[in-house]
C-alpha cells in the first residue's frame, strides 16, 4: 500500500532533483511544472532511449514504483507530464477521501466514546443510588433495632421495679403481722394469773401485775427469702447485660462508619 502522503510530500535537501540549469525539485509538483515549461530538447537529456532520470527519481525518492513504470513505458514529453499530472490529481483526491474517512472514524469513536462514558456514568449513578438506598435502609434496620432494645430495657427495668414493690409489700404485710402477734403475746403476758396457791402471810396482798403496754414493741426481724433475692438479682444481671449489649453495639455502629 502506497503512502499518499509521503508521495506528496517534499523530499530531502540532499535528495533534490537538481535540473542542468541549477532548479531544485523537492516534490512530484516541482517535476511536473519543470517538465510543463521544458523545452524538448532539454527534456531528450532526462528522457530517451537509454535512460529516463524522472522515473528513477520518483521510484528511488519519492516512493511511487506505479508512476515510474508507467514513466518508462513512454519518451514523449507531453506523455509524460500528462501522466504526471493525472497521478498526482488522483493522489489528491484519495488522500481527500483517506483523510474524510479517516475524520469520519474519528467522529465515530468520538462517538461511541461519548456513549460508553454516558452507559458508565449512568451505571455509576445507578450504583451509587442502590448504595444509598441499602446505607439508608441499613441505618434505618439500625434505628429499629436501638429502639426495640431500649423499649426491651424500658420493660425490663419496670417489671423489675414492679417486682421490688411487690415485695416490698409484701414484707412490709409480714412486718405488720408479726408486729401485731408480738403485740397480742404482750398483752396475754400482763393479764395472765399466777398459778398455784401460795399463802397470803407469804404472798401478800395479790396484786395483778399491770400489763407492760408502755414499752415500744420489739421489731420483728424482716423474713429473707432468699429466692425472691435470687430472683431480683438474676434480673439486675439481665438488666445489666442488656445494657452492655446496647453499648457494644452502639459503638460498632460509630466504629464501622469510621472505618
Amino acid at each position: 500500500m502506497i503512502n499518499i502522503k509521503k508521495i506528496l510530500s517534499n523530499v530531502p535537501e540532499d535528495k533534490a532533483f537538481i535540473t542542468h540549469r541549477g532548479a531544485r525539485l523537492l516534490n512530484i509538483e516541482d517535476l511536473r511544472e519543470e517538465i510543463k515549461f521544458m523545452s524538448e530538447p532539454e527534456f531528450r537529456e532526462y528522457v530517451n532511449e537509454n535512460k529516463n532520470d524522472f522515473a528513477n527519481w520518483i521510484e528511488y525518492v519519492i516512493g511511487d514504483k506505479e508512476l515510474a513504470d508507467r514513466l518508462r513505458e513512454t519518451q514523449d514529453k507531453e506523455r509524460t507530464f500528462n501522466l504526471i499530472n493525472s497521478r498526482i490529481i488522483f493522489l489528491k483526491i484519495k488522500l481527500e477521501n483517506q483523510e474524510e474517512n479517516e475524520l469520519n472514524y474519528v467522529e465515530r469513536e468520538i462517538e461511541r466514546l461519548k456513549q460508553t462514558v454516558k452507559d458508565e456514568k449512568k451505571e455509576v449513578n445507578e450504583k451509587i443510588e442502590t448504595e444509598e438506598k441499602e446505607e439508608v435502609e441499613k441505618n434505618e434496620e439500625e434505628e429499629r433495632l436501638i429502639r426495640e432494645i431500649e423499649r426491651q430495657i424500658r420493660d425490663l427495668e419496670k417489671n423489675i421495679e414492679t417486682e421490688e414493690n411487690d415485695n416490698y409489700k409484701e414484707k412490709k404485710e409480714i412486718e405488720e403481722e408479726e408486729l401485731l402477734r408480738r403485740l397480742k403475746e404482750l398483752n396475754r403476758e400482763g393479764t395472765e394469773e399466777p398459778r398455784g396457791e401460795i399463802p397470803r402471810a407469804v404472798k401478800g396482798p395479790t396484786e395483778k401485775p399491770e400489763p407492760k403496754l408502755n414499752e415500744p414493741p420489739k421489731q420483728p426481724t424482716p423474713l429473707k427469702k432468699p429466692e425472691e433475692d435470687e430472683k431480683l438479682r438474676s434480673r439486675m444481671k439481665k438488666l445489666e447485660v442488656a445494657v452492655w449489649t446496647l453499648i457494644g453495639f452502639v459503638v460498632g455502629m460509630i466504629v464501622g462508619k469510621i472505618i
